[in-house]
C-alpha cells in the first residue's frame, strides 16, 4: 500500500501544476484548513472533493478520561504485596528456589498444563 502525501508533498504537487510558489501553495492549505474548521459546524463542501459535516456523538466509555483526584488520592502498595496470587514461603524455604517451587506444586496440579509453542 502506498504512503499518504504529506502536507508538504501536496504543497509541492499544487506549486508545481498552478505554477506558484511553495511558500504560496502552503499558505492556500492552511487557509482551507482554518476555512473548513471555522465552517464545519454548518457543514462544509469542498466541490470535487466531499462534505465536512459535524456530528455529534454520545460520549462512549473509553473517552471518559479518570478523574485525577481518585489516582492521585490512591496509597502506594509496595511490591512485596502488589501480587494477590503470591504464596507466602516458611523462611527455611524463602532462599531455596527447589523449596519454593515444591510449595507451588499442589496449585500448579489444579490448572490444565499450558501447551508449550
Amino acid at each position: 500500500m502506498a504512503k499518504p502525501m504529506t502536507k508538504a508533498k501536496v504543497a509541492d504537487y499544487l506549486a508545481g501544476k498552478l505554477d506558484v510558489s511553495k511558500k504560496q501553495a502552503n499558505t492556500f492549505l492552511e487557509e482551507l484548513a482554518r476555512l473548513s474548521y471555522r465552517e464545519a459546524k454548518n457543514s462544509f463542501t469542498i466541490p470535487g472533493v466531499g462534505k465536512l459535516v459535524l456530528v455529534n456523538r454520545k460520549r462512549g466509555w473509553a473517552a471518559t478520561p479518570r478523574p485525577a483526584s481518585r489516582s492521585a488520592s490512591r496509597p502506594s502498595v509496595s511490591s512485596a504485596s502488589a501480587s494477590p496470587r503470591r504464596r507466602r514461603t516458611p523462611s527455611s524455604a524463602a532462599g531455596n528456589p527447589r523449596a519454593l517451587r515444591s510449595s507451588r506444586a499442589g496449585r500448579a496440579s489444579a490448572r490444565p498444563a499450558r501447551a508449550s509453542r
